[in-house]
């Protein structure tokens, strides 16, 4: 996922910093959220990560 061996690019550390940071934002946002409301948001961030770091990946063949 990270290319070869497992590092992370500065483009994929950027995508990683933003998935942190808006988990950060939405807790602060949300203080007495549930921890399904919690989760949800974190599984959310984490597809968005996921698939932003696969574009990356495939730009790269182009």
């Amino acid at each position: 996922m990270f290319g070869s061996g497992g590092e992370m690019s500065n483009a994929q550390l950027l995508q990683q910093r933003e998935c942190v940071l808006s988990i950060a934002q939405f807790l602060q946002q949300n203080p007495r959220a549930s921890q399904a409301q919690i989760s949800a948001q974190v599984e959310k961030s984490v597809v968005v990560f996921a698939a932003r770091v696969r574009a990356l990946e495939t730009a790269r063949f182009f």
